[in-house]
């Protein structure tokens, strides 16, 4: 409740490269796949974010055909309430089976809903929580499957772990606990078929994470080139000009909302180092305030807003 009411009241508006794939995907929502085959082909690792981003505008359409584009952008971020207390869910949930203790559970919940920072960035539309919500149901879905030995929570975990990825590329770092934990288990008991699991476990993983940038090539008629360099930029390691959210240089706004034409370029004002970006990751109590500080909004913002992020 509390998360919703601070996402009512900071009506952030999108910025940067999250406002361009947010604008892409509204766009493909209303069949207009240009941006898809602009912006986006040359950043594939958000293709899964624009596909996620126009479902969600899609179904918004069929039930309010009036709903204005900013109000699309604020149900994503009411969205991003919702699945942070799943992933909240979850968490307690692998809290439990790992220790088999309802104290320990109590104390996690707790814990998490202390944690202010992750209610501030549900603000933010450029799938970090709803990669975290996946993510954390893909380890309780593990979890459970190593317990139990219940392959249907092993596929389970496997698609979640696939739409993480879909969504944030770095989510690779969870996928990568999943694959050691289960190397360790093969190698220190017998498993019976637990290495045909992890092999059809990892396919589907595959070709759920890559399945939004195929259908989006299909469709926009792109030619999307994922590689080493297209990894480094999704992780925000690449500080070349073509880099992702933390870059320096040039980069093509197709949204009519930002250039007004496609295909313009547009001199990114905004230079980071790694110092900054380490910082960053290291401190979300700092970037939660600061991206919201930092934004446009739709509206004159509320009362909550201004406690936390002006005079709080």
């Amino acid at each position: 409740a509390v998360g919703s009411l601070f996402v009512y009241s900071a009506s952030r508006m999108p910025a940067g490269d999250a406002e361009i794939i947010a604008n892409a995907a509204y766009m493909a929502a209303f069949g207009n796949f240009d941006a898809l085959s602009d912006y986006l082909s040359h950043h594939p690792f958000s293709m899964g974010l624009a596909f996620y981003e126009e479902i969600i505008f899609r179904v918004l359409k069929l039930g309010l055909p009036d709903i204005t584009k900013g109000y699309c952008f604020m149900a994503l971020q009411m969205l991003n309430v919702v699945l942070l207390s799943v992933s909240y869910y979850a968490v307690v949930m692998l809290c439990g089976a790992l220790f088999k203790s309802e104290d320990m559970q109590k104390h996690c919940a707790l814990l998490l809903m202390l944690f202010v920072p992750a209610m501030l960035l549900c603000t933010g539309i450029n799938g970090r929580i709803p990669a975290l919500c996946f993510s954390a149901l893909s380890l309780y879905c593990f979890a459970y499957f190593a317990e139990n030995k219940k392959f249907a929570a092993a596929v389970f975990s496997a698609v979640f772990m696939g739409i993480a990825l879909a969504l944030k590329p770095d989510s690779v770092l969870v996928l990568a606990v999943i694959l050691i934990l289960w190397i360790l288990k093969l190698l220190t008991k017998a498993w019976k078929y637990g290495l045909a699991a992890l092999l059809a476990f990892s396919v589907v993983v595959a070709v759920v994470s890559f399945l939004p940038t195929a259908i989006s090539d299909y469709r926009s008629e792109a030619n999307s080139q994922w590689g080493n360099s297209s990894f480094r930029q999704a992780m925000g390691f690449d500080e070349r000009e073509t880099g992702a959210l933390i870059y320096s240089g040039m980069y093509t706004a197709v949204s009519e909302e930002i250039s007004g034409t496609a295909g313009i370029e547009k001199e990114h004002s905004e230079s980071r180092s790694l110092e900054d970006f380490y910082y960053q990751w290291n401190d979300p109590e700092f970037h939660s305030i600061h991206i919201n500080k930092i934004s446009n909004h739709y509206r004159d913002t509320g009362v909550l807003y201004n406690y936390v992020c002006r005079e709080g």
